[in-house]
């Protein structure tokens, strides 16, 4: 069943239907929910200029490397901190770019 149920039919001259089809180019929306974030307040956000495969694949690398400090230091009965520190860094860094990235803008 569709969540939303009411259907609203909008006519637009040249000059907004380009405008919206630009919308829709940047965001990689469709027009309806191009339209839905404009009513509602919100600046549709821009299509991410980072691929998300990339960061996924970032981020199963460091958590890959970490579970690999991990199991070695638990094996030997040390900790390497300086190491450990650096990969979480590195999670840190992939995650505000993702953050950056995915980010939606409101108005005002």
């Amino acid at each position: 069943m569709r969540n939303r149920e009411i259907q609203v039919k909008v006519y637009f001259n040249n000059q907004e239907k380009k405008k919206l089809d630009l919308l829709c180019r940047q965001t990689g929306l469709k027009p309806s929910l191009v339209i839905r974030y404009l009513v509602l307040g919100y600046e549709p956000p821009e299509a991410p200029h980072v691929k998300y495969d990339d960061l996924i694949y970032q981020l199963r690398c460091i958590g890959n490397n970490i579970n690999q400090i991990l199991r070695i230091a638990r094996t030997n009965g040390i900790l390497n901190p300086v190491e450990l520190e650096k990969h979480l860094s590195e999670l840190k860094d992939v995650e505000q770019e993702m953050h950056d990235a995915f980010r939606i803008n409101r108005k005002n």
